[in-house]
């Protein structure tokens, strides 16, 4: 559950710099790993972009350890 809701906060910023700046998001699934450019490209000052980077690394990671932890207890709930 943590895992989850540090997933969300991370997406709640990012789509936060977005509404602040009045920039629709990608097409498709906006935080998955091939949308990474189109975040990067976006014209932010410094400081934003860094954060930019920072919660797409955050949500990306979550991600994966979401997954990882789903995958351990669909094996655990089998035994």
């Amino acid at each position: 559950n943590r895992l989850v809701q540090q997933r969300t906060q991370a997406a709640n910023r990012l789509h936060s710099v977005l509404h602040r700046h009045n920039v629709d998001p990608p097409p498709g699934t906006p935080f998955a790993v091939h949308q990474r450019e189109w975040w990067l490209t976006l014209d932010l000052p410094r400081a934003e972009k860094l954060r930019v980077q920072q919660d797409l690394s955050l949500y990306q990671t979550l991600e994966t350890l979401i997954q990882e932890s789903d995958a351990e207890l669909g094996r655990l709930s089998r035994l």
